[in-house]
């Protein structure tokens, strides 16, 4: 699987894992008269609960909150 994102660091907390991320989305705009390639990046951090998949877990919260498509 091709990942959308990029971990760029974890640390273990009580319950599970902090993970800090930056993920980037490529769109494409398409105008009258102007067409072009959008990218959006954005850095965040996600708390992944004890015994999950980091990157499952990360992939299914960008899925649903519309950042990533299928």
């Amino acid at each position: 699987m091709i990942k959308p994102y990029t971990i760029i660091s974890t640390r273990q907390e009580v319950s599970g894992t902090g993970v800090d991320f930056s993920v980037t989305v490529r769109t494409m705009v398409d105008e009258p008269g102007f067409k072009d390639v959008k990218l959006s990046t954005s850095k965040s951090f996600i708390f992944v609960p004890e015994g999950e998949d980091i990157d499952n877990y990360l992939h299914n919260c960008l899925l649903n909150s519309g950042w990533i498509a299928q």
